[in-house]
Formats: C-alpha cells, structure tokens, sequence
C-alpha cells in the first residue's frame, strides 16, 4: 500500500468537508452541513470552501467516519484489528457506503454550483485504495478468492507487478485460476506469495497485544491459526512434523486451517491445539485451547447433523 495511515485519515476529512459543502448547496443552509460536520452554523457559514486549516476541518478530523479510515488503514497495512473478523466486516460495511461517493462513471460524485469536483481526486484514489486493499485482506481471511486489482493493492505493488510474478517461466510463479475472462488468486496462494514480501503482516483478530485472541466464531479461529501460522513463517508439514502430530492430526489440522470441521473429534483433540498454541507462542495456551476448542466441536456436530440429517 502506498498510502501512509494519517493521509487515509486526512483524505477522510476532505470526503466529510466536500459531502457537507454539496450538503450547504443543496439546503442553501448551513444547519445540515454543520451538524454533519461537528460545527455551528455561523461557524460553517463562515468557512465553507476555505482550504488549509481551520475550525471546520478540525472538527471534521474528529468525525467517526475518520476515525473508522484510520482504523480500516491500520487492518489493511498492519494486519491489526482489535477485536473480531465480524466486527471488521461490519465496519468495512459502513465504510463501503461512504467510499461510494467516490465511484462515479468521472470520480467523486461531488460537485459545486460552478461544476467543479469538491473530492480531490489525490484524496479519493487514497480512499479507494484502502478500501480495495481491506477488502482483499478480509477476503483471504474468509478463504475468498481475490483478484489481481485487490492483490496488487494489498502489496502496494501495481496490477503489471502482479501479473509479471504470475509469468510461468518464473522459478516460483504466483499461482492464478481463470473464471471466464477474470484472472483470480486463490487465498493460500496469494497468502503464499505475500508471505515471500518483508513488508507483509498476516492478519490478527484480537482484544490485546499481551491477552489471548477474543475469538467468537469457527471463522474467526481459523483464519486467526492460518494467520499465525503464516506470520510465523511455518507450515503445516512442519508443525506436524515439530508437535509429532500423526498423519491423521495433521490432515485434520490442515482442514481445520480452511475452515472444514473436522470428521473425527478424536484426530484433532484439545490437548493438540494447546501443543499447537504453545508451539506457535499464542498468550496463554491452555486457556486457549480450553476456550475456543467448543468452536470446533460445535462446528463437528453441525457439519455431522448436516450430513446425517440432510
């Protein structure tokens, strides 16, 4: 991602100030688009359109709009969310509705009486580009498929860079499937080539950096043990291999890792997930295998009715 954390907040700050500017156009009346803002009438009236600095663009940076960016940006860039993969989903959702603005058949649909864009197109590329880069990140958490354009934006790389790495002649070529004309990366391969970037962060859902991961769902658990796993630089050969896991623990692992329940309770028991979170440095181990180990059986007993009882 090319985009620093404060620019992504900055570029949400003049999303606010263009909607409240068209807002005061529309109304010719500066209450609504004062109070979108966070002002006083009088106090907008008296800055409306002014660039730089001033009590409307400060009281606009404190918006939750620009809060939830900044947030959004440090989940795309660092991997850090804190708390969990549903919670970012719903957030995402929200900042889905506002990055809307932005997409118009010629940019940002915001524009004055003097039909000039009020949106600097800088700002709304920043936007459109955490947007795009949360998206595929969220995606690869959830075992979607993404495509070049979401890849290239979470590597901050461009779409040539993606493409050239897929060449076949490659000595490890980025593995890619065709759907019709698309051109898609499935998440483990995409996880795969992110891991070889320094710069990468796998994704981690959690309430504290010195407190066990606050994990609700079997979707949550899964992606948060791939995404250790991956920032861990391990695989699953090797932590089979390190835990002394047998064939069947380790097939059950790796099904668990996308997000399959289990067949058998007895290949994947909780002594073995608090090996594997002892193993992988997970915050208290035993709590946590004792904790999110239901998630799984849960998860078995439903995949078993389901099968049993179509």
């Amino acid at each position: 991602m090319s985009y620093e954390i404060a620019a992504a907040e900055s570029s949400a700050t003049d999303l606010i100030l263009a909607l409240a500017e068209v807002i005061y156009y529309i109304a010719d009346d500066a209450t609504a688009a004062s109070a979108l803002v966070g002002v006083e009438p009088a106090v907008y009236g008296a800055h409306v359109g002014d660039g730089g600095q001033n009590p409307v663009r400060a009281a606009a940076g404190r918006s939750r709009l620009v809060g939830l960016t900044g947030r959004i940006a440090k989940y795309a860039k660092e991997g850090a969310w804190p708390a969990s993969l549903n919670d970012f989903a719903d957030a995402l959702t929200d900042f889905e509705v506002s990055a809307e603005l932005l997409k118009g058949k010629e940019g940002p649909c915001l524009y004055g009486p003097d039909s000039l864009a009020r949106m600097p197109e800088a700002s709304a590329a920043v936007l459109l580009e955490v947007l795009t880069s949360a998206q595929a990140r969220l995606a690869i958490d959830m075992g979607a498929d993404i495509t070049v354009p979401m890849l290239a934006a979470l590597a901050g790389v461009s779409e040539k860079t993606i493409r050239m790495a897929s060449n076949p002649n490659n000595d490890r070529p980025l593995k890619t499937v065709k759907d019709g004309t698309a051109t898609l990366i499935r998440p483990d391969d995409a996880l795969e080539w992110l891991s070889r970037r320094g710069d990468f962060k796998p994704t981690r859902y959690f309430a504290s950096e010195d407190g066990r991961p606050r994990l609700g769902t079997f979707w949550e658990l899964t992606a948060h043990l791939r995404a250790v796993r991956v920032e861990r630089r391990e695989s699953v050969e090797s932590l089979a291999s390190a835990l002394g896991w047998s064939s069947k623990t380790a097939a059950a692992y790796s099904k668990l890792e996308r997000s399959e329940a289990p067949k058998d309770l007895a290949s994947l028991q909780p002594r073995h997930l608090e090996q594997l979170a002892r193993h992988l440095g997970i915050f208290e181990p035993v709590e946590f295998a004792r904790e999110v180990y239901p998630l799984i059986a849960t998860a078995y007993g439903e995949a078993l009715a389901k099968e049993q009882l179509p």
